[in-house]
């Protein structure tokens, strides 16, 4: 009787795999050309239907107040208590905030000392530190969480790290690894002599609380230029909203993610930057004019770089994209309707949980322990932080 059952659940897996296995070839022929041949892909369905509605409701807000004022808010993230922790690149400070969104103190301040800034962005929280990156300074400030007091500053361009490094590279981002480790992200700096023939490249190092470099880069990523504007005297660089752009996040969930935005593509690797898996959605892109283009700057000599500039001929797929504690997936689309950004919110496997159309002024920053805090702009341009109890039912 055993016996049967066993055949039985045999015969069922091979008929699985085969269907798996003719599904998986279809897919394969209807990818384009250049995302054939990427192994543990899992293709979906444009069609996919969510499976939930994404309901908010409001719990806190925070805006300019008598003991406080927001300027140009640079990060926010929360920690195991739920305080909420925002960074001000404008004031140089962290703001330190209570679950209900009451102010408690400041971090840091602007200066040359131990723990000051000139910036202030890509803010990070672990277990035990604060983290927050100044580009001017070329490194990366640790707080303690207990105490909020100032722990370290770890560099990011060092001697040590110029000799690990190839020429003409510069410190990026960085993220939070476990116990004690970092990811630092490096890229290559615009010069006048550059070859733009030569396909640039972004480094993925691993780092020790020191700054000390792995010797060689766990990942290279090839990356999208941005637009460069040469005179006689200058140059200058600049992104472009309707240029692809590389994003990469670390999950401890999910490993490091990597997407470039031109398409709904999202490569995951672990994190000494082996190769895991992918998924891909297909994508209606907007189409871009070169009207809307121009329209994106004021400045006559980026509009006549724009005027000269060879434009793709959509808009890029995603805008941008955020992991959550329990690893889903944010990830914000550029849609037809103007000035409207589609959400869509995926599973650790890349599976459609939901989809909401939020207007450009609403952009969500954080998820965690079930609770978004999204950044609201009114008619005005001011901006508020707001947090909300998250559901999807």
């Amino acid at each position: 009787m055993m016996t049967h059952l066993l055949t039985a659940e045999k015969l069922y897996f091979v008929v699985l795999i085969t269907m798996l296995y003719s599904c998986s070839s279809a897919n394969e022929g209807t990818l384009p050309e250049h995302l054939q041949g990427i192994e543990n892909l899992t293709v979906y369905s444009e069609d996919e239907a969510p499976r939930f509605q994404i309901s908010l409701q409001e719990v806190a807000r925070i805006d300019d107040s008598d003991d406080l004022i927001l300027g140009r808010i640079s990060g926010i993230q929360t920690d195991k208590n739920d305080r909420i922790f925002i960074s001000d690149d404008s004031e140089k400070r962290i703001n330190v905030y209570t679950p209900d969104g009451e102010f408690i103190q400041s971090i840091g301040r602007s200066g040359q000392g131990p723990g000051e800034f000139e910036t202030v962005h890509n803010l990070m929280i672990d277990e035990a530190h604060i983290y927050a990156q100044d580009f001017n300074k070329r490194m990366v400030h640790s707080y303690l969480l207990s105490t909020m007091e100032f722990d370290k500053s770890i560099p990011m361009m060092s001697e040590n790290q110029r000799s690990v490094l190839p020429d003409g590279y510069f410190p990026g981002g960085f993220q939070v690894l476990p116990e004690g480790q970092f990811l630092f992200y490096y890229g290559q700096s615009f010069g006048r002599n550059d070859d733009e023939s030569e396909q640039r490249m972004d480094l993925i190092y691993r780092a020790d609380r020191e700054g000390q470099l792995s010797a060689d880069p766990i990942l290279e990523l090839e990356t999208v230029d941005p637009i460069v504007l040469r005179t006689d005297n200058s140059i200058s660089v600049f992104g472009a909203p309707f240029l692809a752009r590389v994003l990469n996040s670390f999950s401890p969930v999910q490993g490091i993610v990597v997407n470039r935005t031109d398409w709904f593509l999202f490569k995951k690797y672990d994190e000494n930057g082996n190769y895991r898996r992918a998924f891909y959605y297909p994508f209606p892109r907007k189409e871009l004019t070169r009207e809307a283009a121009l329209n994106q700057y004021n400045n006559e000599g980026y509009r006549r770089a724009v005027r000269g500039y060879d434009l793709p001929e959509t808009w890029p797929a995603v805008r941008e994209f955020l992991i959550d504690d329990e690893g889903r997936f944010w990830v914000s689309t550029i849609i037809d309707e103007e000035g409207m950004f589609e959400w869509w919110v995926l599973d650790e496997q890349g599976n459609l949980l939901a989809k909401q159309i939020w207007p450009s002024s609403r952009t969500v920053e954080h998820v965690q322990n079930n609770y978004l805090y999204m950044t609201e702009e009114d008619e005005m341009g001011l901006v508020e932080v707001v947090k909300y109890r998250l559901s999807l039912n």
